[in-house]
């Protein structure tokens, strides 16, 4: 009985995980993120802060935001990690996104 139990738990575990990688490469994909040719492992915690600061980004200032500014948006936390950076970047700096 306690072994059954135990395979139970670690089907479990292994359905719980497979659903939370999942939902991490669907959030990847709609998220913008850094370009995968440059970075090869983007890890979770960099995709939860992107897509927060796009959240609370979207919920303080509209679409039209971004369209009016003459230049390009950096989001920058307090350790001066840049979070999210808008795709103009690209003609201003010469980076990519």
């Amino acid at each position: 009985n306690l072994d059954r139990r135990r395979e139970s738990s670690r089907f479990a575990a292994r359905d719980r995980r497979g659903k939370e990688a999942d939902i991490f490469a669907d959030l990847k994909v709609v998220i913008p993120i850094v370009d995968e040719a440059t970075v090869t492992h983007v890890d979770r915690i960099a995709i939860l802060r992107v897509a927060l600061t796009l959240c609370r980004l979207r919920k303080v200032a509209t679409k039209s935001l971004l369209e009016c500014l003459d230049g390009f948006l950096a989001i920058v936390d307090l350790d001066g990690i840049i979070l999210y950076v808008s795709e103009s970047v690209s003609i201003y700096l010469g980076l990519t996104q």
